[in-house]
Order: C-alpha cells, then sequence, then structure tokens
C-alpha cells in the first residue's frame, strides 16, 4: 500500500484487524468491451486472483466469477480473511494477509504496526487466528506481494520509509490544466529513506521469519539509493528477483541465492527507465518469460510532470538479463508513439520540475499495476486518474481527477505481438 493511502485506508485496516470479516465490497461492475487488444472491463480492482475448488475465480475482497473474469459479484460462500492479497498454499489450503494500522504517526517513527497472515481449510468460508509476520516497527507494502516458491516457501516482501521532521512543510510540482494551477505531485519534495524486507515462512503462514538486514539501493557498490514498493518473482534457477522503485530514473532490481534469506549486494539499477512508480514482475506459465509492467518514462517526461502518463509492460526470455516486446498499456496521446525509453546513463534523482507548465489536455496517471496469471490469460488491473475541470465550493474552477479501475484480460501471446 503506497503512502497516499495511510489516512484513508486507517478505519478500514482497522476493521479488518477487529474481525470484521462480514463480506466484500460492493458487487463489480459488469460492464465490459471486447476489442483487439482483448477484454476490458470495470469495477474490479484485484491484487490477487486465485480459482477455488469448485472452478470459480476469486479476489482477496471476495469478488467472485463463475465465468473467468468477465462479470465478478460479491461472493456468497468466501468471506475475506485479509485485505492486502491471497494465495493458494502449497498444502492446499488458502492463505492471506493483512495490516493492522496505517498511520502517519508510524511513517513518523512515533508508532508501530504489524502484519498478519491467516489460512482458511474451506476455500475462504472461515480463517484461522491471525499469525504476526512483521517485526516491530513500520512495515508498508504493495498489496499482492506475497508469493510460493516452487519448495512451498512463502515469501513477503515489504517497505518501510523514514520521512523528516515537519512532514507538513513538504513541497510540491506545480502545473496547469486547461489554464487552471494545481499540484501535479509532492513525491521529491520532502527528506525521505526507503529500504525493503523480505519475510519468509516454510510452515504454511504459522511461523515466520525476516531476513539478515535491509535490502537496499547500493548502485556501483559505491552509492546507496532508496528502494521503495518491491514486488519478485522466483528465477528459474532458484533464487529470487526483487523489482523496486527508486528515484534515480531507472527500476532497480535485487536478488537473493538462498531463498530470502540474504539479499547481496543489495539492489542496483536495471536497464528499464522509469519514474519513482511501483512495478510488478511476475511468470508467464505458458511461454516460462518474465513479464514486467511498470510506469516507463524519461527524465525529460518525468521533469514535465508525466511521471505516470504511460503505463507500459516487457517480456524477459532470459530470466531478466535483457528485456525486449515492449508494448504500452495505456498511454496519453503525446506519450503513446513511444513504446521503449531507452536508458539514460544519468542517475541523478529525477522528479517533477517545481513548475512543469501546462500539461496536455488528455492528462492521466495509469498506476499501480496489479497482475494475475489465470490459465493463459493475464489480468492487468491498475488505477486511472483522468484529469478534468471541477469546481469548489464557492464556485472556483479547479483541477480533479476521474478515477477508475479497469482490467485487462489478455491472452499471453498479446505481449508477443
Amino acid at each position: 500500500m503506497h503512502r497516499r493511502d495511510f489516512l484513508r485506508t486507517v478505519a478500514a485496516a482497522g476493521a479488518v484487524a477487529a474481525g470484521n470479516h462480514g463480506g466484500a465490497e460492493s458487487a463489480a461492475e459488469t460492464i465490459g468491451r471486447s476489442d483487439q487488444d482483448g477484454l476490458t472491463i470495470g469495477g474490479v480492482y484485484p491484487a490477487n486472483i486465485v480459482r477455488l475448488g469448485d472452478g470459480s475465480l476469486v479476489t482477496e475482497k471476495g469478488h467472485q466469477s463463475t465465468d473467468g473474469g468477465r462479470t465478478w459479484t460479491k461472493s456468497k460462500t468466501f468471506t475475506p480473511g485479509g485485505g492486502l492479497g491471497l494465495l493458494r498454499l502449497s498444502n492446499g489450503q488458502l492463505g492471506t494477509y493483512y495490516a493492522d494500522k496505517w498511520t502517519m504517526a508510524t511513517a513518523l517513527g512515533n508508532d508501530a504496526n504489524n502484519w498478519f497472515f491467516r489460512w482458511s481449510s474451506d476455500e475462504g468460508k472461515t480463517w484461522s487466528k491471525p499469525i504476526q509476520i512483521t517485526l516491530p516497527g513500520l512495515t508498508m507494502g504493495l498489496n499482492g506481494t506475497m508469493f510460493a516458491l516452487g519448495s512451498g516457501r512463502l515469501i513477503l516482501l515489504t517497505y518501510s520509509q523514514f520521512l523528516g521532521s515537519r512532514f507538513d512543510k513538504r513541497g510540491a510540482s506545480w502545473g496547469t490544466y486547461k489554464g487552471v494551477r494545481f499540484q501535479t505531485e509532492t513525491e521529491g519534495h520532502f527528506p525521505l529513506s526507503e529500504v525493503c524486507r523480505c519475510y519468509f515462512c516454510d510452515d504454511h503462514g504459522r511461523t515466520w521469519k525476516a531476513c539478515d538486514g535491509w535490502i537496499m539501493g547500493w548502485r556501483d557498490r559505491r552509492w546507496t539509493d532508496a528502494i521503495t514498493e518491491p514486488s519478485g518473482v522466483e528465477l528459474k534457477d532458484g533464487r529470487i528477483m526483487l523489482v523496486a522503485r527508486a528515484v534515480t530514473g531507472r527500476l532497480y532490481q535485487a536478488f537473493s541465492e538462498d531463498g530470502g534469506y540474504s539479499w547481496w549486494p543489495g539492489a542496483e539499477p536495471m536497464s528499464l527507465m522509469a519514474s519513482y512508480s511501483p512495478a510488478r514482475i511476475c511468470r508467464l506459465p505458458k511461454t516460462g518469460h518474465l513479464l514486467v509492467v511498470w510506469n516507463q518514462l524519461s527524465r525529460a517526461e518525468i521533469r514535465k510532470g508525466l511521471r505516470r502518463s504511460r503505463l507500459s509492460c516487457a517480456v524477459s526470455k532470459d530470466e531478466g538479463k535483457t528485456w525486449g516486446c515492449f508494448k504500452n498499456l495505456e498511454a496519453i496521446e503525446c506519450l503513446g508513439g513511444v513504446t521503449h525509453v531507452a536508458p539514460d546513463p544519468d542517475f541523478a534523482p529525477v522528479w517533477g520540475a517545481d513548475e512543469v507548465g501546462a500539461v496536455p489536455d488528455d492528462y492521466a496517471n495509469f498506476h499501480y499495476p496489479h497482475v494475475s496469471v489465470v490459465g493463459d490469460e493475464v489480468f492487468i488491473s491498475y488505477l486511472v486518474a483522468r484529469a478534468a475541470i471541477g469546481k469548489e465550493k464557492a464556485g472556483k474552477p479547479k483541477v480533479i481527477y476521474q478515477q477508475r479501475t479497469p482490467t485487462r484480460i489478455l491472452p499471453v501471446g498479446w505481449f508477443y505481438a
């Protein structure tokens, strides 16, 4: 879960921790469209999709589908046991997890939170008592970042962030949309440090251990870079690959050779250009190749305030050494003509300029992707925030964002076409 969601999710996270698991969110929209780029549906934003014993699909929030994910409704049999993710365990049970609270006090180092794991032996009708996963302190993470290795070991990738004093004095990037001044971003305009951590478990979620130390960016084994919001995948040689966002204009990668216990020498830049935005990595079972989905931007585009206005994907056929088959999932018009941004040798921190000027009329953010592979199809859900002109109470125009959560259902072959 991203820092921007701290305060708005405190109440929801607290309800989960208190055992309020009485049902899922409201039924998903069943509107959809078919086109040459697969099927797009709306109204669901699953971090994980799991197939139940009866053949239906279910999300961690209790949305269920009996038609291969084309339509979704609130489940009558599956009760969500946590809010951050869902997976099938090697012993056949279901596993889920949640955080007890998200507060600004934890980010400032004045409070602590914990993550908990639960399992179900009856396909999500009931859940075990919670088992603590994390060490004391602040733990954050993207939804859906727990996965199982071939051995059955569970891996959870998290991060911790450390905000400086007087966070209320943070700055921002500013621009104009259709002549109305608005704030485009705040990141990069306040003191911040971020590190990652891995937790692992070998007994189906009953006991958890932490890796031997923080996973930190270490560029050229000389420069310590902040890395955050990791996701990961098991490689064919048994190593674990972690992918994280950073502020240097690249995605970063780190590797563990011992099942998540250690991550020497830390995270280093990938060849993939990126804004300070999260990525997802997974394996395509049909081909055995790796898939990454991320906000691919050049340094110049980031400085213009367009850091999340292109959402791209790429495939690696050699276990992450090189990437190809670049495509855009979404992009505003001025960015849509570029599907691959060549690596830039500059690693200086990059974010939106203090004044980015006028942004395009179709300005939008496409970000926070989730990826689930179901059979021969890939479900990619993400957030869309499209700029529009609204009004303040006094009638003065202001920039607002029209939100939606599309899910693209794509055949594996689409990524190679």
